[in-house]
């Protein structure tokens, strides 16, 4: 994966880039005029980068020129989540069109270090049901990341400035998705409306001008974690989320992995009623609170699975990556 140190991104060349940004926001109804007479005759269209989920193909998609949201409690699994969603856009980018292949991904993850990260690409990538990827694996992995990833290689919290320079800085290198782990890191934007709308604005016009898509991965508030949180649920003001143009929750039941933990790790007898629980619910959800472009508002129910894969069947196999 390559790195990019953003203490070489000078607040000059933020400002420009910026202002390019505003630039190309200023067009006509006529210099749209084909766009808008396809739009007119068919619909908008489903494009953008595939979700890993078949049952998710036909509803909604991460598409160029926007910002999405996602969201959970702390230690519920949204950023490893994220994590499958990017590398399955930079495997197979749409796969109902070929003039969409898979997708250069920036990462500004602030909150997890980069061994981590490649960690759990590894083992998201060799859908291992046990045992470790191994050095080989892992030496195929590092051949295709350094073409398809590109890191920001700074931990802990940052000025919000910071942030929106790094942003552009991977646009620069040529990234179609980035991903800022988390919004909590952005410092001086939480907890204060103006500031949280000044920087969603920010990152919505960036991801327009450059028809790039920006994920956010956020936290919710603390609360009752027996039951999906709902977007009122999001940490801050609320800015963010009127703002987004699609926002996902991100649940693990967690009585059900324990359930599952107690069966298979302990060797322990589930009572009849455990069982039918553990039969009937997934071990994970991922809600679409939000699709300002699409019409599917609804939950994708996942099973989690050894190799940090979410599936989208209980008897769903494991994806290995073809390198």
């Amino acid at each position: 994966m390559k790195k990019i140190d953003i203490e070489d991104f000078s607040k000059r060349e933020l400002q420009e880039a910026m202002a390019v940004a505003s630039e190309k926001t200023l067009v006509s109804f006529a210099d749209k005029r084909e766009k808008i007479l396809k739009h007119l005759e068919t619909g908008r269209e489903m494009t953008g980068y595939c979700l890993p989920w078949a049952k998710s193909f036909p509803h909604i998609r991460i598409r160029p020129g926007e910002l999405s949201v996602f969201c959970g409690f702390s230690g519920h699994g949204k950023s490893t989540v994220a994590n499958q969603i990017l590398l399955w856009a930079a495997k197979y980018g749409d796969r109902y069109n070929k003039a969409c292949p898979g997708a250069t991904v920036g990462m500004c993850s602030f909150e997890m270090p980069m061994e981590d990260i490649f960690e759990c690409m590894s083992y998201q990538t060799a859908g291992l049901k046990s045992g470790k990827p191994s050095e080989q694996w892992n030496q195929k992995l590092f051949d295709w990341t350094e073409k398809k990833f590109v890191m920001v290689d700074t931990l802990g919290k940052i000025p919000a400035m910071r942030v929106l320079g790094s942003i552009v800085a991977l646009i620069k290198a040529g990234c179609d998705i980035i991903s800022v782990d988390s919004l909590m890191f952005c410092g001086g934007v939480t907890h204060d409306l103006e500031r949280e709308e000044n920087f969603c604005q920010a990152l919505c016009g960036i991801a327009r001008a450059y028809q790039v898509h920006i994920m956010l991965i956020h936290h919710s508030r603390k609360g009752d974690e027996s039951s999906p949180p709902t977007k009122d649920m999001v940490k801050g003001t609320g800015g963010i989320t009127d703002m987004a143009s699609t926002v996902y929750m991100f649940w693990a039941d967690k009585y059900r992995i324990h359930l599952v933990r107690k069966r298979d790790e302990f060797d322990r007898q589930l009572s009849e009623k455990e069982q039918a629980y553990v039969e009937k619910k997934p071990s994970h959800v991922l809600s679409v609170q939000k699709q300002r472009f699409g019409r599917f508002e609804d939950d994708l129910s996942l099973w989690g699975h050894p190799s940090r894969q979410y599936l989208q069947g209980p008897n769903n196999e494991a994806m290995k990556f073809d390198f």
